[in-house]
């Protein structure tokens, strides 16, 4: 008398790469998203900001009149605008 074994199916090769594919767009994503929102506060916080660090010119605006002092060095002319050579968008 043969007994009938069953045995549990393994997880298919391709849904296992899917899955890790998944997994590894997750993390890039949520770094990616962290970054975004962090990087004018890791920026804000260096006294030797220059315009280089800014894509456009309201992004050095809004550091600037955080603290007018700190980074006199993104208003060349002292007009009280920050880095305007840089686009506004």
């Amino acid at each position: 008398m043969k007994m009938k074994v069953e045995h549990e199916v393994p997880l298919h090769e391709e849904g296992v790469s899917i899955a890790k594919i998944l997994l590894l767009t997750i993390v890039i994503a949520t770094f990616a998203v962290t970054f975004f929102f962090v990087q004018d506060r890791i920026i804000a916080s260096n006294e030797r900001t220059t315009c280089s660090f800014f894509r456009t010119q309201p992004q050095a605006q809004k550091t600037y009149e955080g603290d007018t002092e700190k980074y006199k060095r993104l208003d060349f002319d002292r007009d009280g605008k920050a880095c305007e050579s840089l686009p506004q968008r």
